[in-house]
């Protein structure tokens, strides 16, 4: 990826790192005001006060550019067991002006799949594509 080169990245703080069904996060970055939201069945689990099961989860980001709602599909999950996707970081990792993000997209408690996602590669009036996942697994 030539147009990553090593330059300091201003991270964006994130209210909350967890984005559950009917939750919207807006952020504003260099004048753009992005939304992270999630569709899907948010179900509260009687015995857990805090605990939720969450079924048919789709995590979105959208915002303007040079005129254009731009929106991508970032994940979608059937179902967790105990875990939620996370946002681990926000900022502009390509140095094209829009928000980047590294997520942690696992649906198992026993695993962790970080998940980076760029906009200078996006195409198709995407904001961001998929460039890599790396996959842990503990025991």
């Amino acid at each position: 990826m030539n147009y990553l080169t090593p330059r300091k990245i201003q991270k964006i703080e994130v209210p909350k790192s967890n984005v559950y069904p009917q939750d919207t996060l807006k952020l504003n970055y260099m004048g753009n005001n992005y939304q992270i939201y999630a569709t899907g069945q948010k179900i509260k689990l009687s015995d857990q006060p805090d605990i939720y099961e969450v079924k048919n989860y789709k995590l979105f980001i959208t915002t303007r550019v040079h005129g254009k709602i731009r929106k991508t599909l970032l994940v979608s999950v059937e179902e967790f067991d105990d875990t939620m996707v996370s946002i681990l970081f926000v900022g502009d990792m390509d140095g094209d002006g829009i928000l980047d993000l590294l997520l942690d997209t696992s649906n198992h408690y026993n695993s962790e799949r970080t998940t980076l996602y760029l906009s200078k590669p996006a195409t198709n009036n995407e904001l961001l594509m998929l460039v890599g996942k790396h996959t842990i697994i503990g025991c």
